[in-house]
């Protein structure tokens, strides 16, 4: 087990109220093999919207945070993660999560490239548009993806349900699902605190083929 973990896992035995996630990976890259800048996202989890079932709120009670370590330098040649202050997209509804150059230009024109040196710390919310970046050079970095969100919310995480929720599939199954049966698998039951006018649209704007009629009428009782 990761000395990380065994500290995460000792700090929750405590009673310390949050979860984690972690994962490490490598990568590495080619001249030859240069893969496409991915498009911006919002980093509600892949990160993307795998991190939750629902929608991340403003409320900060439902906030997630991501981390990158890095344990190699990363450079400008060495397909260094993009970020997007969110001053640059203060829009209510943050969805769609994914946007192509073409579609959202400054977007791309106003992310930062993460160029660091081994031993820093990457540290975005949710909320975030990020991006992955090509190599442009022979190399590879090596980092960990750790994430933290509160205990309390089953539909939180990377890992479990919300981890499916960016399958079609999936998708389609919440769309049509009941209250009762979304709520079994993590999803937050109509009346639940989590539930208001901000949260009723945007979950609203991610399953548009699901019946938000149980769920506002339970925040306007």
């Amino acid at each position: 087990m990761h000395g990380l973990e065994r500290r995460r896992r000792r700090r929750v035995a405590a009673g310390e109220k949050a979860k984690g996630y972690n994962r490490e990976g490598a990568f590495q890259g080619r001249r030859d093999r240069r893969r496409k800048g991915r498009r911006a996202l919002c980093g509600e989890t892949p990160p993307l919207p795998n991190h939750t079932l629902a929608y991340p709120p403003r409320d900060p009670a439902y906030r997630q945070t991501a981390y990158l370590v890095y344990y190699t330098d990363v450079d400008a040649e060495h397909a260094p993660t993009a970020v997007c202050s969110w001053e640059h997209y203060p829009e209510r509804i943050r969805w769609p999560a994914h946007y192509s150059r073409e579609e959202r230009p400054a977007l791309y024109e106003r992310e930062v490239r993460v160029t660091v040196p081994a031993g820093a710390l990457l540290a975005y919310s949710m909320r975030t548009f990020h991006r992955g970046t090509p190599f442009r050079a022979d190399g590879g970095r090596i980092g960990q993806f750790i994430t933290y969100a509160p205990a309390a919310w089953k539909w939180l995480g990377i890992t479990g349900w919300s981890a499916q929720a960016i399958r079609p599939e999936f998708r389609a199954w919440i769309e049509a699902a009941t209250p009762e049966e979304r709520h079994a698998f993590g999803f937050p039951a109509p009346g639940h605190p989590y539930w208001t006018d901000e949260t009723l649209d945007r979950v609203a704007a991610r399953y548009p083929g699901m019946d938000m009629t149980p769920y506002r009428d339970a925040v306007q009782e």
